[in-house]
């Protein structure tokens, strides 16, 4: 995106193809903020399982220790 924006302050385009790029830009800022919103999300989610798939493991091997020693 900086690449982009360095590009287009060096360009000289006509006012209304400038406008396309600019709104073109802008959809494309949007839908990266929506993607990397989208990853956060199931980010948290994924770790939040591997923390109770660690839980039930611990869990499980407390069981089966005490029925071992039991």
């Amino acid at each position: 995106m900086k690449v982009v924006n360095g590009s287009l302050a060096t360009k000289d385009y006509p006012g209304a193809n400038m406008n396309e790029l600019k709104n073109g830009l802008a959809d494309a800022r949007q839908a990266l903020n929506s993607l990397r919103m989208e990853v956060q999300i199931k980010e948290n989610a994924l770790i939040s399982a591997q923390q109770q798939i660690r839980f039930i493991r611990q869990q499980l091997s407390s069981k089966m220790s005490d029925s071992r020693a039991g």
